[in-house]
C-alpha cells in the first residue's frame, strides 16, 4: 500500500513536470509557427495571431508554475494545465479551420486526411497527463465533437462528395480510430481512482485489525466470485522448482463430488480424477506453461456422482530468474454439455458430408465423389509413373427396362448393378460411382488394361450369373457394355484423354453389339 501512496505523489509530480517542460516546448512551437506563417508573408492571418498570442500566454504562465509546483499547489496546477490545454486545442482547431475552409477548397486535389488530425491523439494524451483523467476524458471528447462539427459544416458548404480525395479516410479515423481511442482512455480513470483509494486506505489502515478485516472481506470477495464463476480454483506453490504445497478452492471439490477428506490435495487424487493419463497430462500441462506462460486444455474428469465429465483446465504460471516454478495457478470448468454438443454437432456434420458423397439410390459413391477421387488418383500416378485404369460401365437397354417394369424395378436393377460393381472390386484402392442414370465408373489404380480387362470381364460374368430378366432385351436378361482405357501417367498427359478413351471403348461395346467389354490402352488412342 506504500506503492500506492508513492504511486500517487508521483502522478502529481509528473503532471507538474509535465507543465513546466511543456510550457517552454510549447512557447517554441507557437514562435516557430508563428515565423513560418511571417516567411509566407501572411502576418495578419488569424493563424498568425493565434500563434503570437498563443506563446505570450505560455510565457506569463511559466512563473505561476514553478510557484505553485514549490507549495505543492495541485488545483492551480490543474487549472494551469486545463488553460494549456486549452490553448493547444485552440492552436490545432484554428489549423483544422484553416485546412477545411481555406486550403482545401483551393486545392480540390488534395487529400483531407492530413498530419493535422494526428494531433488529436497527441490532444487526448496530453490531457490524461495534464488533468485529473475524468477532466481530460471530458475535454477530449469536447475537442472531438469540435472537430467532427467542423468536419460537417465543411462538407456542407463546399459540397465535398463522399468520393472527396482523403475524405473517407479522415471519416474513418475521425468516427473509428478516435473514438476508440478515447474508450480505451476510459480505463485510466479506474486506474487513477484505484490509486488514489489506495493512498487513502493506507492512513485509514494502519492497526493489524483493520489489515485483516480487509483481507477477509477480499477472500470472502474472491470465494463469492469464484463460486459465481461455477470454476474450481486450484494454487500449486513452488520451491526450487519442488512442489511444497496445493490448495484448492470449495467449489472444485463441489465439481469433483468429492469431500476434502476423500480428495486430499496430492498425486493420488490426481490419479483418481484423471485416471491413467494423469501423469501425461500433466507433462502438457507443464510444457506448455513453460513455453507460454499460460495455458488451456479440455480433459476428462472422473467425478464421484456424475463419472467422467469433460473439463476445461486454464492455468497460469510463475517461474524465478533460475526458470524454475513458483507457483501455478488455474481454474478449472465443467464444459460436459458443451462438449457434448460440439461432438454431436462435428458427428452430425461428417454424416452429413457424407451423405453429400453418396448416391442415395444404390449408396455408392456419387458423381461429385467419383470425379474428386478420380482426379486424385491421377494426379498421384502422375507423380509415381504408375499406371491407371478407368471402367466405364453402362446397363444395356436401360430405358426400355424400365417402360417394361416400371421404375421401381429400375431402381432395383441399378441397386443389383451396383452390387456386382462391388463384390467384384477386391482391393481397398479400386474406388466406384454412379456417374449417370444407368451409367457406373471405377478408377483403378496401379492397373494396366490387362488387369483392367480382367475386373471387367468378371463384372460380365457376375451380372449374367444373377441373371436379372429383361424382356425387351434381346439376350432376354439384363447385361451392361464397359468401356476401358489404361495408360502410365506421364507429366504432359491429360486426365481428359483417358475418360474420352474410356467413353469411346463404351460406345464401341455397345456398337459391337452390346454385353462385352472393349479396351484399348490411352497410348494407343490417336490424338
Amino acid at each position: 500500500m506504500e506503492v500506492a501512496i508513492s504511486g500517487s505523489r508521483r502522478l502529481r509530480r509528473a503532471r507538474s513536470t509535465a507543465l513546466l517542460v511543456g510550457l517552454p516546448v510549447l512557447m517554441a512551437v507557437m514562435l516557430g509557427s508563428a515565423y513560418l506563417i511571417n516567411l509566407q508573408a501572411v502576418r495578419q492571418s488569424a493563424q498568425w495571431w493565434v500563434y503570437i498570442l498563443s506563446a505570450v500566454v505560455c510565457a506569463a504562465l511559466i512563473v505561476p508554475t514553478c510557484k505553485a509546483t514549490r507549495r505543492g499547489q495541485n488545483d492551480r496546477l490543474e487549472w494551469i494545465g486545463l488553460l494549456l490545454l486549452a490553448l493547444f486545442s485552440l492552436v490545432v482547431l484554428v489549423r483544422v479551420a484553416a485546412l477545411l475552409f481555406d486550403v482545401a477548397p483551393q486545392d480540390p486535389a488534395m487529400s483531407l486526411f492530413r498530419p493535422t488530425f494526428a494531433f488529436l491523439p497527441v490532444l487526448y494524451l496530453g490531457g490524461m497527463l495534464l488533468l485529473p483523467s475524468r477532466r481530460a476524458l471530458a475535454a477530449g471528447w469536447a475537442l472531438w465533437l469540435t472537430v467532427l462539427a467542423l468536419l460537417a459544416i465543411s462538407i456542407h458548404s463546399n459540397g465535398w462528395p463522399m468520393q472527396r480525395n482523403g475524405l473517407p479516410e479522415l471519416l474513418v479515423w475521425l468516427l473509428l480510430g478516435n473514438p476508440l481511442f478515447l474508450l480505451v482512455l476510459h480505463a485510466l480513470p479506474g486506474l487513477e481512482d484505484a490509486l488514489h483509494s489506495s493512498a487513502e486506505e493506507i492512513s485509514e489502515l494502519r492497526e493489524t485489525n483493520r489489515l485483516m478485516e480487509r483481507i477477509n472481506a477480499s477472500e470472502r470477495r474472491f470465494n463469492l466470485v469464484v463460486d459465481s464463476l461455477q470454476v474450481g480454483v486450484w494454487d500449486h506453490r513452488f520451491e526450487q522448482g519442488v512442489m511444497v504445497e496445493r490448495w484448492w478452492s470449495p467449489r472444485f471439490y463441489a465439481l469433483t463430488g468429492y469431500s476434502s477428506e476423500e480428495l486430499p490435495p496430492n498425486e493420488d487424487s490426481s490419479r483418481k480424477l484423471f485416471g491413467d493419463a494423469a501423469a501425461d497430462l500433466h507433462e502438457t500441462l507443464y510444457v506448455q506453461l513453460r513455453d507460454r506462460g499460460v495455458t488451456s486444455l479440455d480433459a476428462r474428469m472422473h467425478t464421484k456422482d456424475r463419472g467422467w465429465r469433460w473439463v476445461n483446465i486454464a492455468c497460469k504460471a510463475e517461474l524465478d530468474d533460475q526458470g524454475h516454478y513458483t507457483r501455478i495457478t488455474g481454474a478449472i470448468e465443467d464444459i460436459h454439455q458443451r462438449r457434448m454438443a460440439e461432438m454431436e454437432l462435428r458427428e452430425a456434420q461428417a454424416e452429413l458430408t457424407a451423405l453429400a458423397y453418396l448416391d442415395a439410390l444404390t449408396g455408392m459413391h456419387n458423381r461429385r465423389a467419383f470425379d474428386e477421387q478420380l482426379q486424385r488418383e491421377w494426379d498421384r500416378a502422375r507423380r509415381n509413373g504408375k499406371p491407371l485404369a478407368l471402367l466405364t460401365l453402362d446397363i444395356d437397354w436401360f430405358k426400355r427396362f424400365n417402360d417394361h417394369y416400371g421404375h421401381p424395378a429400375g431402381d432395383e436393377c441399378l441397386r443389383q448393378m451396383a452390387e456386382v460393381i462391388g463384390q467384384c472390386l477386391r482391393r481397398p484402392g479400386d474406388f466406384a460411382g454412379r456417374v449417370g442414370g444407368e451409367e457406373f465408373q471405377v478408377v483403378m489404380p496401379e492397373t494396366d488394361t490387362a488387369g483392367a480387362l480382367l475386373v471387367a470381364n468378371l463384372m460380365l460374368a457376375t451380372l449374367q450369373e444373377r441373371a436379372l430378366p429383361h424382356a425387351d432385351s434381346p439376350l432376354g436378361r439384363v447385361t451392361c457394355s464397359i468401356g476401358v482405357a489404361a495408360l502410365v501417367v506421364a507429366p504432359a498427359d491429360r486426365l481428359q484423354t483417358l475418360v474420352d478413351s474410356a467413353d469411346a471403348q463404351l460406345y464401341e461395346s455397345k456398337r459391337l453389339g452390346r454385353a462385352r467389354v472393349s479396351a484399348a490402352s490411352v497410348a494407343d488412342t490417336p490424338a
